[in-house]
């Protein structure tokens, strides 16, 4: 009986001593998996940080930022440069992006109605996207926003910006992509910081559009929630906040998406027929006699950017000038030395539209082969008259000869009568 007792408590003594090192060895994965999350986190950190440096620096040594203009990309694809940048849409190439959040999208996070939907895009359709009795700067019934520093480092971090909108002012610089600009996003809702209205220097980070920061927080919902215990009530706690206290801000952003998708619209017509006017460009569109439809048309196509072409059938104006050799030849009127229009067209150039001038080598070019043809049909025109005439001296010399002939003939019978 003895030996059975001996050996199990040598057992037991083995089992504890594996139970031991099983705990030890646990302690170590976790201590080494702590220890690779820390190392991402930081090498996260460095990488953000990289970002950050190489905007700072491209916006002070560049002189051309936010210059590109770039309206026409694909959600998909704005959704796919934005994971590259944890969700900040404001840090590509431009500002101009839409938030790849389509109808549905903001009916789930704002947890809108049918109804509501459709009084949205109504008010769209009437050049209208603030919500009715809602005023901007927007200050809800427990609205809490975030500083802008929060989402990126490199602006104010002054607490609880303002919640603007975009208005109708001319831009000081009065090119034509700086009027591309302002139209394409007028009505849209922007976070804005308080240094100007508390009295402060501006502090130059620039704002925010409304729409960029929903798709960010969707990225990092620990900055608005850091202490949620799990990602579910993460969620929950910001669509709540989404459909209450910023539920008017979330109809603003609703109902300029639908704004820009008529914008987009009639420029897709405009970049397929650049020759299209202000009526044309509304042919075979739906709701055509609404208001949306009809200032978008007035906004993209300006008289004063839009280059006026002379039909076939339409009189130039110009006169005769000498050419080099000494032949005359037609000229048309400048805009500079005359009353005719200036030329100014928005050229799309793949997805940048560029403003083009008198000055462009393309209007050059066009105008030099317009002389060119010109001076070639004078010359044609002077050739076959010189064939009609030497064809005509020809006929007129056969003439003379045959009248001489008949002249000798006469005048031998006239001296024949003489003599008789």
């Amino acid at each position: 009986m003895g030996y059975p007792a001996v050996q199990f408590h040598k057992e037991k003594e083995v089992r504890r001593v594996v139970i031991v090192d099983e705990v030890a060895l646990e302690d170590e994965e976790d201590e080494m998996t702590e220890e690779e999350e820390y190392m991402r986190k930081k090498d996260d950190e460095v990488a953000r940080t990289r970002v950050c440096h190489m905007t700072s620096k491209k916006k002070t040594f560049t002189n051309v930022r936010r210059n590109a203009f770039l309206p026409r990309a694909s959600p998909s694809w704005v959704e796919t440069m934005s994971m590259g940048f944890s969700g900040k849409i404001w840090l590509l190439d431009t500002f101009n992006y839409l938030a790849p959040i389509d109808q549905r999208g903001y009916r789930l996070l704002a947890s809108l109605t049918q109804e509501e939907m459709k009084a949205e895009y109504e008010r769209a359709l009437d050049m209208n996207t603030t919500p009715p009795k809602v005023k901007f700067p927007f200050n809800g019934d427990g609205i809490f926003l975030p500083p802008m520093s929060s989402m990126d480092v490199g602006k104010c971090p002054l607490p609880l910006p303002n919640v603007l909108i975009k208005g109708n002012k001319p831009p000081q610089n009065s090119s034509a992509l700086a009027e591309m600009e302002r139209i394409w996003n007028i009505g849209r809702s922007y976070l804005k910081c308080r240094c100007s209205s508390e009295g402060k220097a501006d502090c130059g980070t620039g704002p925010s559009w409304f729409d960029h920061v929903i798709w960010f927080l969707l990225y990092n919902m620990d900055i608005l929630y850091p202490d949620a215990p799990t990602p579910r009530a993460k969620v929950s706690s910001l669509i709540k906040c989404l459909s209450t206290c910023w539920k008017p801000l979330m109809l603003t952003s609703l109902s300029f998406g639908c704004g820009r998708e008529v914008m987009m619209l009639l420029a897709n017509k405009i970049v397929a027929n650049p020759s299209l006017t202000i009526d044309s460009v509304l042919v075979r569109v739906n709701d055509v006699n609404r208001k949306a439809f009809k200032e978008c048309a007035k906004l993209l196509l300006m008289s004063k950017y839009v280059k006026k072409r002379p039909r076939a059938n339409e009189v130039c104006k110009g006169s005769l000038v000498n050419g080099p050799l000494g032949r005359k030849r037609w000229e048309k009127l400048k805009a500079k030395e005359g009353s005719a229009h200036k030329f100014v067209h928005i050229h799309y150039v793949g997805r940048l539209m560029d403003p083009l001038g008198d000055d462009d080598d393309d209007d050059d070019d066009d105008d030099e082969e317009e002389e060119e043809e010109e001076e070639e049909e004078e010359e044609e025109e002077e050739e076959e008259e010189e064939e009609e005439g030497e064809g005509e001296g020809e006929e007129e010399g056969k003439k003379g000869e045959e009248e001489g002939e008949r002249g000798g003939k006469e005048g031998e019978r006239y001296s024949g009568r003489a003599q008789i």
